[in-house]
């Protein structure tokens, strides 16, 4: 999974892209694990018999990808778990899925509560997705400062954490069946201001010409005078 991001001085937009053989753009939900199973013996607890209790076919599970940010800008090395958070430090997901129009906006305390969706008024996210020869690629782009307690807010200057979660529908992967990464960064790079440009085509202006001026002065310095060689001679 490749992420890039784009911003200017109200919003900011990620580009994720990734390689995937199938476009798998639906979803049925009879055929999704209960995690209530993960108590019992040998159910999805076990990494031995997990593979063999998921579906593994075409049209049964949606493609998705999700960005995670930590709700809270986190206080030197400390961040959040990156599997979805904690009671304490909760996250906020950006997650698009395949089979339904735009990104959603979710929150998480702790892998054993479901992200919980942002009210309808407080879905801010645009996104668009594209699969084409074997690849998705998908925008996500949203302010970069909202009023929403619960959303991540983006400054300049400050590192960000990041990390990813995808789904490949056709693998089984669905729920908390997926590929995760651990923290990544952002982090917005304030522009030069125009001044220090100005600063520098003036310098090399002033450099130029006090380079021109002594090299004349030293041409002038190093010719004999020429009534000085009509005298002498």
């Amino acid at each position: 999974v490749t992420v890039r991001a784009l911003f200017n001085e109200t919003e900011i937009a990620f580009r994720i892209t990734w390689d995937d053989p199938f476009k798998d753009v639906t979803h049925d939900k009879e055929q999704e694990f209960n995690t209530a199973e993960l108590s019992k013996v040998g159910g999805m607890s076990s990494y031995v018999e997990a593979n063999d209790m998921v579906p593994r076919a075409l049209e049964t599970f949606r493609d998705s990808i999700a960005l995670q940010f930590p709700v809270r800008p986190p206080q030197g090395t400390k961040k959040p778990h990156f599997y979805r958070g904690s009671s304490s430090d909760q996250v906020h997901l950006w997650v698009w899925k395949a089979d339904l129009d735009g990104t959603e906006e979710g929150n998480a305390r702790g892998w054993k509560q479901p992200i919980k969706p942002q009210a309808e008024d407080g879905q801010q996210i645009k996104g668009q997705a594209v699969w084409d020869q074997g690849r998705w690629s998908v925008v996500m782009k949203r302010p970069r400062r909202t009023d929403d307690k619960n959303d991540v807010q983006f400054e300049q200057g400050v590192f960000t954490p990041m990390s990813v979660n995808a789904w490949d529908g056709s693998n089984g992967e669905h729920g908390l069946i997926m590929s995760l990464s651990t923290w990544h960064y952002v982090f917005l790079e304030a522009p030069t201001p125009i001044t220090v440009y100005v600063y520098a085509v003036l310098a090399f202006l002033i450099a130029g010409g006090l380079g021109i001026w002594l090299m004349r002065k030293a041409e002038a310095e190093g010719e004999p005078d020429s009534r000085n060689l009509e005298e002498a001679t």
